[in-house]
């Protein structure tokens, strides 16, 4: 379990590099590995030795629109509480130096969540270890204040990215004409964050349960 959950998760390696003036068409004619593991992991692998760092991005199909009606906010909630738990010492010393750098982080969108690294080479395997115990060991260490600690953190983020935009409320006029009730993208309308204020410990491991598996990632 533990070898096949090791390689599981490098679910995208790529050593990215100084681009010419259009990068993007750079990318795109880029020569790239794909390949499903046994476990149904996807893994893309995109080489560019020109610059000597490694971006190792891990997504799962898990995001707003997989969230149970009511629970608006659950999948970005969860993603802060991945975070939490304490590391391993050697994780640890790990978080500092990506941290500082601002190598490490994650984000939640409406199709997926995506957790990645920008590492020198020879941090790759630790990466590559790291997101193995978030999917593994990290949730039997969670609690619910855990929960607790991050619902303010993720209440004040929808604040800052929404409520104090000038075009923050066209944009949910704007996915009130596009999405009828029953669409899972209405639930972005959410802002007050009544749904986030109700969210229990068990549904982030209830959701955590559902989504989060090698077989869930690209």
């Amino acid at each position: 379990m533990q070898r096949i959950l090791t390689v599981s998760l490098s679910v995208f390696g790529f050593v990215l590099g100084l681009g010419p003036a259009n990068p993007v068409d750079a990318f795109a004619k880029a020569p790239f590995t794909l390949k499903k593991l046994p476990n149904g992991v996807n893994v893309v692998m995109v080489p560019d030795h020109r610059y000597p760092q490694v971006a190792l991005i891990v997504r799962y199909y898990a995001g707003v629109r997989h969230e149970p009606p009511g629970k608006f906010g659950l999948a970005h909630l969860l993603e802060h509480v991945t975070f939490r738990p304490p590391r391993p010492e050697a994780l640890s010393q790990i978080n500092v130096s990506a941290e500082s750098s601002h190598g490490q982080n994650a984000s939640t969108h409406p199709d997926f969540t995506q957790y990645y690294h920008l590492e020198p080479p020879y941090r790759l395997q630790t990466a590559l270890w790291e997101e193995r115990w978030r999917l593994t060991a990290m949730p039997m260490r969670w609690s619910a204040s855990d929960v607790e600690w991050e619902r303010p953190i993720v209440r004040n983020e929808g604040r800052f990215r929404g409520e104090t935009r000038p075009h923050h409320t066209s944009q949910l006029k704007l996915f009130e004409a596009l999405f009828p009730p029953s669409h899972p993208f209405r639930g972005l309308v959410d802002a007050a964050g009544r749904d986030l204020a109700t969210l229990q410990f068990d549904d982030v491991k209830r959701f955590f349960t559902q989504w989060y598996s090698p077989a869930n990632t690209w």
